[in-house]
């Protein structure tokens, strides 16, 4: 199993607009797990899966790596801004 690199994850909280005390509470982490993995110090894959699961059920979806492409993110149709640029409204 593919598990996102930090900087991607780091992403998803931001796109989330979660603090790092918001997305360890989530994750049931301390703050400093989560400062440790998005200033890329390792911590056990247990840990990043937990996180990663966090964020999985705000509505991120993570893109595994694969033969066609590298890794990536999607976000949940509610997560534009209002009045933002959107496919499904556009003429």
């Amino acid at each position: 199993m593919n598990t996102p690199p930090p900087p991607l994850l780091r992403l998803a909280r931001i796109g989330l607009n979660l603090s790092q005390a918001e997305l360890a509470i989530a994750a049931r982490v301390s703050p400093k797990t989560i400062s440790k993995l998005e200033t890329n110090v390792g911590i056990r894959l247990e840990t990043k899966l937990r996180i990663k699961k966090a964020l999985e059920k705000r509505g991120v979806q993570f893109i595994e790596l694969d033969e066609s492409g590298g890794f990536g993110l999607r976000f949940p149709r509610d997560w534009a801004v209002p009045n933002a640029y959107s496919p499904v409204n556009s003429k």
